[in-house]
């Protein structure tokens, strides 16, 4: 995601560099490697096969979030969205899940549509406001729906995890005792949204 913003960074002319941007020092990642960061640690940590339980998974859930979106700088994800013209009254509420999803809907009509990044701003937020169906980020809003939820069985908590759940194609009984199966499909879906996210970001460069 970071190399997704440092893109759109780079066609602004923006003065952010890597570090505003997302909160890992990323020299010190090409020096230590991944292994060294905690935050990275907790989302190796072996899944326990014959008793992974509900708590577990949504613990995993938030470890995974939390590397994934909530190492991204909020303020620098807003600085991005105004320098691109959208409504500042629109966006005021919108944290660094939605930030991000408004980016990336930029970069997918400009690629989709030839229109240019840096000079036909204007058209681009017009026809991003047409985009209804835009599921690119939709495992990173099922994890942090998963990670919302209340500790009580409510009708409401027990709806939003079947709903998130089944954006990764888990059945709720499937993973009802044991939710170890359930964590590998959300490591798996995780890495085709990387693709799609990859896909994308090479038409957006071929734009270039």
């Amino acid at each position: 995601m970071a190399d997704c913003l440092l893109l759109l960074n780079k066609c602004l002319k923006s003065q952010l560099n890597a570090e505003d941007i997302i909160s890992y020092n990323e020299e010190n990642i090409k020096y230590t490697g991944w292994t060294d960061f905690p935050d990275y640690k907790l989302i190796t940590h072996v899944v326990d096969l014959s008793a992974f339980s509900k708590s577990d998974f949504t613990s995993r859930c938030t470890s995974l979030l939390k590397l994934l979106v909530e190492s991204l700088k909020q303020r620098s994800l807003r600085k991005l969205v105004d320098s691109l013209g959208f409504n500042k009254k629109e966006t005021e509420g919108f944290r660094s899940l939605k930030l991000l999803e408004l980016i990336l809907k930029y970069f997918y009509v400009s690629a989709e549509s030839g229109l240019n990044a840096s000079t036909d701003k204007e058209a681009i937020i017009e026809r991003v406001v047409e985009v209804n169906e835009f599921k690119f980020l939709a495992p990173l809003f099922a994890l942090n729906d998963i990670r919302q939820l209340d500790v009580h069985q409510t009708k409401e908590a027990k709806a939003k995890l079947e709903n998130a759940l089944a954006v990764f194609s888990i059945h709720p009984k499937t993973a009802a005792g044991n939710y170890a199966e359930a964590c590998f499909q959300i490591y798996d879906r995780l890495i085709d949204m990387f693709t799609e996210v990859n896909l994308l970001l090479s038409a957006f460069y071929g734009l270039e």
